[in-house]
């Protein structure tokens, strides 16, 4: 997938490649990814839904990466339109 997207052009190490997910359903959709041995999807950045409110996304930035060696970025709050906070 990252091969892929660099090949296409996408500038693959200034974070702008991410993995939007829960870490239940990273785990369950790859099996997890919680060494090296995961390869390029161990350190991704995490783009991470689920927050009701903009303090809560604020605080979802400190949850543990569900990639282990990379961090969160992104975290999202439900609204009308959802909305992003960059961590």
């Amino acid at each position: 997938m990252i091969a892929g997207l660099g090949t296409a052009g996408v500038p693959t190490t200034t974070g702008l490649i991410g993995a939007y997910s829960t870490s239940s359903q990273w785990d369950s959709i790859t099996g997890g990814t919680a060494s090296a041995a995961a390869g390029s999807l161990y350190e991704i950045p995490n783009w991470i839904p689920g927050a009701t409110t903009l303090s809560q996304a604020q605080s979802n930035c400190a949850l543990p990466s569900f990639t282990s060696a990379a961090r969160i970025s992104v975290t999202q709050w439900t609204g009308s339109p959802d909305n992003d906070y960059a961590c």
